[in-house]
């Protein structure tokens, strides 16, 4: 799945920014929108996720909002040619397991460590998402949460 050469200009799309852009009645949705406007503007460069991350984003969905959300959801986010979805392979898959284990005082789920996978095997420093995991786990996190 992962190249190990380091991404440029990208950011990493964490679930929890995808639910809060798709669902305008979401506590972060005006955060999520402001911060997917300055994205849209070019100044993080592409959008990176992964396959864990929209089959979690898609779970999320239809168990909270129905189907027809996340049908309009995928094909938003196939239609875009700003975001890269990466597919999380074997070695991959065997390597965050590994972190959830390795992190067994944090809460952290498998999909958080697949995306650190994903993130450290690119280079990625920048992670937008309303997960404060990530800045546990040493990314810069956008927009920057209120503590």
């Amino acid at each position: 799945m992962m190249a190990s050469s380091t991404e440029a200009n990208v950011i990493f799309v964490d679930t929890s920014a995808w639910y809060a852009i798709a669902v305008a009645d979401d506590v972060s949705h005006a955060p999520a929108m402001d911060f997917f406007k300055v994205i849209s503007s070019g100044e993080f460069g592409k959008m990176i996720t992964t396959d864990c991350v929209l089959a979690e984003t898609y779970t999320l969905l239809r168990i909270k909002r129905g189907t027809e959300l996340v049908s309009h959801f995928a094909e938003s986010v196939a239609r875009s040619t700003n975001v890269k979805t990466l597919w999380i392979g074997e070695s991959d898959f065997s390597l965050s397991l590994e972190k959830l284990l390795k992190f067994n005082d944090k809460m952290l789920s498998f999909v958080d460590c697949s995306s650190s996978v994903a993130m450290d095997a690119l280079g990625i420093t920048d992670v937008f998402a309303f997960d404060s995991d990530f800045k546990t786990l040493g990314y810069r996190l956008h927009p920057e949460l209120r503590e």
